[in-house]
């Protein structure tokens, strides 16, 4: 009976203090209040709000009202997110259903950026984007907005293009519904799919890669920061954005490897599609394993709130198939059940993935 008192004591103690590897053991005072907000507020008032979309107009709203205070705070960036916005800079593309959320912002390099880099000698040229000829391209970025899977827009991430357009990329800052005009997650991947399809189109018709040795001299060693050939296309996501362009990122993968033998894998036949599959993956403070996320979100006291509960299935079993290393194992486990028994070729996961690089914060 004393055991049964210990172990239930110490339960309630976890219950209001629960630990995780990412929350410090002294909480600091917004995280503080945040769980006292969490546990304080009635459970059917976080559900409603969390599923009648007041959570997303909450979350947006606290965004834009701090854009005023962010612009006066620098005007050089707010100059370029105005230049921008120009429809002269944006070009918004519709997908899907054309649901209000279903839309991608493309930016490409401009003329005069163009001219000042040299231009090796493009793969064709047989398409216009209306004013006469296709812009040159050194890769494209994919960029799939965050927001804790029930807020957030494409627009808030503007200024993630600059950088990229300066070096010759085409940028795509990709909408899609958020809960809970998506139900669950598999609905915003396909999404995220539809906008990349829909994306490939619109870039066979304005742009053109050029000289695709980039990556070959790169991995020679001989390939500088000045360099002016073909990268490649690199997907990328923010916090829920990474979450949800990684298990795209998995999807394509398993794809790939049910309709490729090893030898076709080890030898990276993507790379002679230059928009049909991405050559990188890029993900920013982004969770990737759901369960122990839940934990995390726990830990703070907002896992009622938040949309990733409902997005991602409401049980641990569910959070697992939602996990993108979790699913890329299962993934990989019936891959190589299919391999032919006569084939001897020996695959790292080097070769079988792009590269990689996730960014923690």
């Amino acid at each position: 009976q004393s055991r049964f008192l210990q172990l239930l004591q110490d339960g309630n103690h976890l219950l209001h203090h629960s630990i995780h590897p990412h929350l410090p053991s002294s909480l600091s005072l917004p995280d503080q209040l945040i769980r006292f907000i969490g546990r304080t507020l009635p459970l059917e008032w976080q559900h409603r709000n969390r599923d009648n979309g007041n959570f997303r107009s909450i979350a947006d709203g606290m965004v834009k009202l701090s854009c005023p205070m962010i612009a006066l705070s620098n005007l050089r960036l707010t100059h370029e997110f105005l230049n921008l916005s120009s429809t002269k800079r944006r070009r918004r593309i519709r997908y899907g259903d054309h649901h209000a959320m279903q839309y991608i912002d493309l930016f490409l390099p401009q003329h005069d950026e163009i001219q000042q880099q040299s231009q090796p000698s493009a793969r064709n040229n047989n398409i216009s984007d209306g004013s006469g000829n296709k812009v040159p391209v050194r890769g494209t970025l994919f960029f799939v907005h965050g927001g804790a899977w029930g807020a957030g827009h494409p627009w808030m991430y503007r200024l993630v293009a600059p950088a990229f357009l300066a070096r010759n990329f085409a940028v795509a800052i990709v909408g899609y519904r958020t809960y809970p005009d998506s139900i669950n997650i598999d609905v915003q991947v396909d999404d995220i799919r539809l906008a990349f399809d829909e994306l490939e189109d619109v870039l066979n018709e304005c742009v053109v890669p050029v000289a695709d040795d980039a990556m070959d001299r790169e991995a020679a060693g001989t390939c500088d920061d000045n360099d002016n050939g073909w990268v490649g296309n690199i997907m990328m996501g923010h916090s829920s954005g990474a979450h949800i362009a990684l298990l795209l990122f998995v999807n394509m993968l398993s794809e790939r490897m049910k309709s490729s033998s090893s030898s076709q894998l080890a030898g990276k036949e993507c790379n002679q599609y230059p928009w049909s599959l991405p050559h990188y993956f890029v993900g920013l403070s982004g969770p990737y394993d759901i369960s122990d996320h839940f934990d995390f979100e726990a830990g703070r006291g907002v896992e009622q709130i938040s949309p990733m509960k409902p997005i991602c299935g409401y049980t641990r079993l569910n959070f697992d198939r939602a996990s993108p290393a979790k699913r890329l194992l299962t993934n990989l486990a019936s891959f190589r059940e299919q391999v032919d028994s006569g084939d001897s070729t020996n695959l790292t996961m080097q070769q079988i993935t792009p590269p990689m690089l996730l960014v923690h914060g």
